[in-house]
């Protein structure tokens, strides 16, 4: 079983993350930045890299 000091971390890192997310989220460009290709990819990229992070906290590869 996990520590609630683990835990606590990982709760913490995802809080941090899902800020960091928001701020990007919201330097976004154009009328429809959701749908903007650009902004699409760069959105994958960072998710891809969080999750990579989560990967390696959670020792799963």
């Amino acid at each position: 079983m996990t520590s609630p000091a683990r835990i606590t971390s990982q709760l913490e890192m995802v809080a941090g993350e899902a800020a960091h997310l928001y701020d990007s989220l919201c330097r976004l460009d154009g009328e429809q930045p959701l749908l903007d290709p650009h902004n699409v990819a760069f959105m994958e990229r960072t998710l891809a890299e969080q999750a990579e992070g989560y990967r390696h906290i959670w020792n799963r590869k």
